[in-house]
């Protein structure tokens, strides 16, 4: 056995393996010197404590995605370095650290944020890949640590997300200063640098365009860099997506549905956009239920949700859509978001979606171009014009297809890419 899964919700309310199972599995599958396995996913809540004090190394280990859950004085940033340490044919890691509760808004001792661990940064890994989500208080100059110990990174990707992070964190984190001396003294052979960064500011004031200002450096230097800043009201829509209650309430709602339609004639499916929480916890049924949809009309906060594109249930009721449209008052879809659309619906033909401004469309059209071979039409409505004036070339779009894809030359003059309206790029590729 070479590969090794377990998957279960990114909800912790709704894991259900016990601590010691969960103990086991990580020594099972991590910290087995005799292991043949080269790629692990332990996604469940979990901190790990045998990967601190182990002194077994798993030379055989290329990629591990794992959680660590716990509390502030059990992880950190530096649980990662455990990680590195043990697992020395490491070339893609994927973590998630996450608090068991919210984080107070007290000041954190930074001095100890940056000492803690320090004596394991001596550390070397080769690892190529590291895609790291922070949900709880984090200092970016942690950072200096783990990236010590990634020489070779080539891929970095990171995601903050944090209701009550602490001003002084926050200050540090959107200074583009900051990212810049990091980036240029640990990865020197970086090809990839993707970060998304969530709070709750409340009223505290943010000056977007100095922000936008201090990331100048990756503008100049890399020509497919792009940068977006918005600030939104948020309204807390969804909570824990499955509750036992609801799934009987859901299950009800298909099979009285079921009797006033046939729901294996039903093509298309839209569900409106509503407050209404039980309307989340029947979408996924009503999708199972309705075997022949092709085209599917949702509003984003619903569609990203975890109980619908995280649903295992569905892949396959995914990989039937061709057509999908998403409504939202333009909101902030970053390329994770594009990257899962184009992992959960291969067959898409087209897709129509509101994005904040233009600047933001430009990362999600590379990935539907190069991820989506069926893809014919592309629609992203934006708000903001953002700050590039050339969004995107037909001669790109074509030398993309051509080579991934294979596109006829007798073809070409059917690829179109246009603005309308000062608010829509079309992109037709028939």
């Amino acid at each position: 056995m070479v590969s090794f899964h377990i998957l279960q919700s990114y909800d912790p309310g709704e894991d259900i393996l016990r601590r010691t199972h969960a103990d086991a599995f990580t020594k099972m599958a991590v910290l087995n010197e005799l292991s043949s396995l080269n790629l692990v996913t332990l996604r469940f809540h979990h901190d790990h404590p045998e990967l601190a004090t182990s002194m077994n190394i798993n030379t055989k280990l290329t990629y591990l995605e794992l959680i660590f859950y716990g509390t502030e004085e059990k992880i950190s940033i530096y649980s990662l370095i455990p990680v590195l340490r043990v697992c020395t044919a490491l070339r893609q890691l994927n973590v998630i650290i996450k608090g068991t509760k919210p984080e107070d808004n007290h000041i954190t001792n930074t001095s100890n944020l940056l000492s803690m661990n320090e004596h394991e940064s001596s550390t070397i890994s080769p690892l190529k890949i590291l895609d790291l989500q922070i949900w709880i208080q984090f200092d970016i100059r942690s950072l200096n640590s783990i990236l010590r110990c990634v020489p070779s990174l080539e891929e970095f990707c990171v995601t903050v997300l944090n209701d009550n992070m602490n001003a002084p964190f926050m200050d540090l984190l959107i200074n583009g200063h900051n990212w810049q001396r990091l980036l240029t003294s640990y990865m020197p052979n970086m090809k990839k640098f993707d970060f998304l960064m969530t709070f709750l500011i409340g009223d505290k004031s943010l000056d977007s365009t100095a922000i936008l200002h201090s990331f100048n450096y990756f503008q100049r230097q890399y020509d497919s860099w792009h940068m977006a800043v918005s600030r939104w009201q948020i309204l807390q829509e969804f909570a824990s997506f499955f509750t036992h209650s609801n799934q009987n309430d859901s299950h009800e709602y298909v099979t009285n549905l079921s009797s006033l339609i046939d729901l294996s004639t039903v093509s298309t499916l839209e569900f409106k956009h509503t407050n209404n929480l039980t309307r989340s916890y029947v979408v996924p049924h009503v999708l199972l239920a309705c075997v022949n949809v092709t085209e599917l009309f949702m509003h984003t906060s619903l569609f990203f949700s975890s109980g619908f594109i995280d649903n295992s249930e569905l892949l396959l009721a995914f990989d039937r859509i061709t057509q999908l449209h998403l409504s939202s008052n333009h909101a902030y879809l970053s390329p994770k978001h594009g990257s899962k659309i184009v992992e959960r619906f291969p067959s898409l033909t087209h897709i129509e979606m509101n994005v904040y401004s233009l600047d933001c469309s430009i990362p999600l059209v590379e990935i539907f171009v190069g991820g989506l071979k069926m893809l014919k039409h592309l629609a992203m409505r934006f708000s903001h014009e953002g700050l590039i004036d050339d969004a995107i070339s037909r001669d790109h779009i074509i030398e993309k297809r051509r080579q991934l894809f294979g596109l006829n030359r007798n073809d070409e003059y059917k690829v179109i890419v246009k603005i309308e309206e000062h608010n829509t790029l079309y992109i037709w590729i028939l």
